[in-house]
């Protein structure tokens, strides 16, 4: 049975409206949600309201607890450093960028000020690379914020439609200034659009003023930071039914934050500003924030509040905590006493939270929030793992904006028994037409899962897919456990691409029966006639399961979150040899040597060999032998990679080894081709494409690509 295709509610814009009304999921067709009655609220002095909240209809959360699984097999590249989960017990008890007796104290970057616009969202968003790529890099950056505002926005040109647009609601576009997802600047990020920096015509703060639409040459020149986000590591928020009821149940989530803290610099996630930072909100009497008496700026929301109409939106008969402001958590102190909050938790403990109302706001910019508060279970928490943006690296992706920001997804659900363990999502894409001594190598995957503790297998094949493609056409690259849910990036060992030809890369998750329901985002392809964003074009997306290829791009109007990244590199080609083909006119055969004697002299000697001359260059060495095989009673010459079909050709039929002919490196690729009725000719390889389709046009029929070389 084929999965459900769910639109799910884009977040409201500015969640301190409430739905009154139960929302109902609708298979293949968008949530019309009611429209917003406020496009302005302020604390006070402060902006608010710029968090988009997303509310999935099915229960993401399978456990509360992340998965420890330790499996981070991918092939010969090996496991990766950045899956290490640290037991809440090898963590510091003290982790505060505040505190002089910290070990990571002073390890902060500078307080921003995002004025009177609801872009809370690019300021943390932003301040997260930053953060992150400090911890992680030891790298300082100073970061536009307003770079992802413009990108996502309808009108930033005055020139130019933004085909980058995303919808505000089901039929309004976004406008500068106006709110946005938890996840759209990391994996905003992750798809290619890294952070920029400042320029002079682009500050760092800006105010409704200066947030207008700009010349897009102006735009395209600003210049790209080194800093790119290859990881986003996702604790998925919970509705009111989920939340945590015990001690142990609150702590497990606050040392899956701490791990995250500790490890990548900072985390991000949601609040609603009203309940949290109520202290600047005057007349009104503070009930959650307080400055204590040591002069902390301090904030608690008890979890009794889960029951506060004013606090609750309902999506699909759950109940959710509304947030509308995003801010980052950059430390921890477990010692921090419950008295210094006004409304006294059960534990000790406190998170230090790095706001973007300037640094003459609270503690210098900071608050501290209690382990016990509410909207660190109900809000969705975001960390990133940054590293240095590689030159000469292309992404390839089939979308153009974050999964929550497109919010439809493909929905596998156990009791409706559409889960399967065999089902493949695989994206087609063409490489790039490289110079002769330049290889594209296929790094890396990117997809977005998530459920954590979901096994993925990664594939890969030369060429498209079609109905007829076989499932023994894919080669396993390797597989890969999301301990953590998120849009993550998996190395493996690199694959040469055939030079300016399809490839297909595929994932299977594996153990997706595991789950009682399961979520595969996907963006909808949009043509520029319809008046939605961002502008799609349709792609090569394809889905397996029941036994059956579909086009989903097409007949399921899905292109699945499944990126390429590769490099270019240059080779030196100077101990290339020549690869000679000669014909046989008598029994249509062919001959492949390495050897310019035998390729002169064999036409001289028996004159139905016809020197063709050089058909490609290949290495004097590499890992990947051809070997030559020869059967003296027909003629017949065969080229093989196998040495299993060389050992059992040579014991049971004849054939004598010839041993090794060439070797196989480059990108120009190979192509063998197979023909019954030409005998001893059966066999044929061509290093070109137009002589391979004119080949298949007269009836051989194509059996792939046999190994590479080069030009």
């Amino acid at each position: 049975m084929k999965p459900k295709k769910l639109l799910l509610a884009p977040a409201l814009l500015f969640s301190f409206l409430i739905i009154s009304s139960e929302v109902q999921a609708q298979t293949a067709s968008k949530l019309i949600l009611p429209q917003k009655t406020s496009t302005v609220k302020r604390l006070g002095a402060y902006q608010v309201g710029g968090l988009t909240q997303s509310f999935n209809s099915t229960d993401k959360i399978v456990s509360n607890v992340q998965s420890n699984s330790s499996n981070g097999s991918l092939g010969s590249s090996g496991t990766t450093t950045h899956k290490v989960i640290l037991a809440s017990s090898s963590l510091p008890s003290l982790w505060n960028p505040l505190d002089k007796a910290s070990a990571n104290y002073n390890l902060t970057t500078p307080v921003l000020n995002q004025n009177d616009l609801s872009i809370c969202w690019e300021y943390a968003g932003v301040d997260g690379i930053a953060t992150s790529a400090l911890k992680q890099l030891n790298q300082t950056a100073t970061l536009l914020p307003s770079y992802y505002d413009y990108l996502s926005a309808k009108n930033a040109f005055t020139d130019a439609i933004n085909p980058l647009a995303i919808m505000e609601t089901d039929t309004q576009a976004r406008q500068l200034g106006d709110g946005n997802t938890l996840d759209y600047v990391p994996e905003m990020s992750l798809l290619g659009y890294d952070p920029v920096l400042p320029s002079s015509n682009f500050k760092q703060e800006i105010t409704q003023a200066e947030d207008v639409p700009v010349l897009k040459q102006s735009f395209s020149a600003l210049q790209k930071s080194n800093l790119h986000v290859n990881n986003t590591y996702v604790l998925n928020g919970m509705d009111t039914s989920q939340l945590p009821t015990t001690t142990t149940g609150i702590m497990n989530r606050v040392n899956q934050i701490k791990q995250l803290v500790y490890q990548y610099g900072d985390v991000q996630f949601g609040v609603q500003a009203e309940e949290t930072l109520d202290k600047t909100l005057t007349p009104r009497t503070a009930l959650y924030a307080q400055v204590a008496s040591n002069g902390d700026y301090t904030s608690y929301t008890p979890y009794s509040q889960k029951t506060n109409a004013n606090l609750l939106s309902t999506y699909n008969g759950k109940s959710y905590i509304n947030q509308d402001h995003e801010m980052e958590i950059v430390g921890y102190d477990d010692a921090f006493s419950a008295s210094n909050f006004k409304e006294k938790p059960a534990i000790n403990g406190a998170f230090i939270v790095k706001n973007s109302w300037g640094s003459s706001w609270g503690n210098n910019g900071y608050f501290y929030l209690s382990y016990a508060d509410l909207f660190l279970s109900s809000s969705d928490i975001y960390a990133d793992s940054v590293v240095a943006r590689q030159a000469n690296q292309t992404i390839y992706s089939a979308t153009n904006t974050t999964p929550n920001s497109a919010g439809t997804y493909l929905d596998f659900n156990k009791s409706e028994q559409t889960t399967s363990n065999s089902a493949i999502f695989a994206n087609t894409y063409t490489s790039q037409t490289t110079s002769n001594n330049q290889i594209e190598q296929l790094n890396s995957v990117s997809t977005d899962i998530e459920q954590a503790g979901a096994t993925v297998k990664i594939l890969y094949k030369a060429d498209g897919i079609s109905n007829s493609t076989k499932l023994s056409d894919f080669k396993v690259l390797g597989t890969y456990t999301f301990t953590q849910a998120g849009y993550q990036t998996i190395p493996f060992s690199p694959v040469t691409l055939p030079r300016n030809t399809k490839y297909t890369i595929a994932f299977q998750v594996t153990n997706m029966t595991s789950y009682s329901d399961f979520q595969i985002p996907v963006q909808t392809p949009q043509t520029q006639s319809s008046g939605l964003y961002p502008i799609l074009n349709q792609t090569n997306s394809w889905l397996y399961e029941d036994n059956l290829w579909t086009h989903e791009s097409v007949s399921g109007q899905s292109n699945f979150y499944l990126d390429a990244q590769t490099q270019l590199s240059t080779i030196d080609t100077s101990n290339f040899l020549k690869i000679y083909r000669l014909y046989n006119k008598k029994n249509q055969s062919y001959l492949y040597t390495k050897d310019a004697n035998e390729a002169n002299t064999l036409p001289k000697i028996a004159p139905d060999w016809v020197n063709q001359g050089v058909s490609w260059t290949a290495p004097a060495t590499s890992d990947s032998a051809i070997y030559r095989v020869y059967n003296p009673k027909s003629g017949e010459h065969l080229y093989t990679l196998d040495k299993n079909e060389v050992a059992v050709l040579t014991s049971k039929n004849g054939w004598k080894s010839e041993g090794i002919a060439f070797y196989s490196a480059g990108n120009y690729p190979i192509y063998r081709l197979y023909n019954a009725k030409y005998g001893v000719g059966s066999h044929f390889e061509s290093s070109t494409l137009s002589e391979m389709q004119a080949a298949v046009a007269k009836g051989w029929t194509y059996e792939g690509i046999a190994w590479y070389g080069m030009k």
